[in-house]
């Protein structure tokens, strides 16, 4: 079972935990990130693990997050953490060129 969205807040399967996600935020997989970055699926893994698709809002961490509390379950990004991923990327490029 997937995560569902209702109300604007996923639920995960397996826990009673819930993240705040806009009510028609569009959830990606790892194999969309990697595509639409032109990389491998292991280096979104590796970014997912180190962080960079969560940021602090608040007293709460947004962003990614797996559907449930093994390792084995999928990450969900939802569309606002990618967007701002790309943005901060592109940000840090720009500086780097400077």
């Amino acid at each position: 079972m997937l995560t569902t969205v209702e109300s604007g807040v996923i639920l995960r399967p397996t826990s009673t935990k819930a993240v705040q996600v806009p009510k028609q935020e569009r959830l990606l997989n790892i194999s969309d990130v990697a595509r639409a970055l032109n990389v491998d699926p292991w280096t979104v893994r590796r970014w997912l693990n180190e962080g960079r698709f969560n940021w602090t809002a608040g007293n709460r961490i947004t962003g990614a997050f797996k559907t449930g509390p093994s390792r084995t379950h999928p990450w969900r990004i939802p569309q606002s953490a990618f967007d701002r991923f790309i943005r901060e990327r592109q940000e840090e490029r720009g500086q780097a060129n400077e």
